[in-house]
């Protein structure tokens, strides 16, 4: 599937609160993708070719795939990847748009990834303190957008901290044949 995500994360902690945006544009095949990312902290932002394969991170330096090192994701490149099936879905309703009929969906599950993945990096009594998940999808199933507003609480490096999440996503070219380039 090709993958348009554009967002912020909100960190809080020690008093002070920093909000990073980011955004991709990436082709995205299971947990492998390649594509565009940026990383925007406020004064200036960064734009990088990245390519994920096989759990390794890889950042386009002038055409050659230059690995990043001690990569751990704290979120899974592939939005659904925490929803195991019709079960984690609460169905909102349905509604005619451009002619088609779309159904709106909530997550009745936290999508944003295994919090076990950021205790490796410094995280202690991590909790899930809301998230409020929309997707719309067409009559087959097949995702059209997504919105992730969320929020986890713990200490980080014995610091009392909270992250917020607001994401947004659009999805197109679904079931569709993706190039994951070897970064050999």
């Amino acid at each position: 599937m090709h993958v348009v995500a554009d967002g912020k994360v909100t960190v809080t902690g020690s008093g002070v609160t920093n909000t990073v945006k980011i955004a991709s544009d990436m082709d995205i095949s299971g947990e492998d993708g390649v594509g565009k990312g940026v990383v925007d902290t406020g004064p200036s932002d960064v734009t990088f070719r990245m390519l994920l394969v096989g759990g390794h991170a890889y950042i386009d330096d002038n055409g050659t795939w230059a690995e990043v090192p001690d990569y751990h994701p704290s979120t899974p490149l592939n939005p659904f990847a925490g929803l195991t099936g019709p079960g984690d879905l609460s169905y909102r309703g349905r509604q005619m748009q451009d002619g088609e009929r779309i159904h709106h969906l909530s997550a009745l599950v936290w999508p944003g990834g295994d919090l076990s993945q950021l205790e490796a990096q410094g995280w202690t009594a991590l909790k899930i303190d809301y998230n409020l998940t929309t997707m719309t999808v067409d009559d087959s199933g097949a995702p059209i957008e997504m919105s992730f507003s969320g929020a986890i609480s713990g200490r980080f490096n014995e610091v009392a901290t909270s992250a917020a999440f607001e994401v947004t996503y659009d999805f197109t070219k679904i079931g569709e044949t993706v190039d994951i380039p070897s970064p050999a």
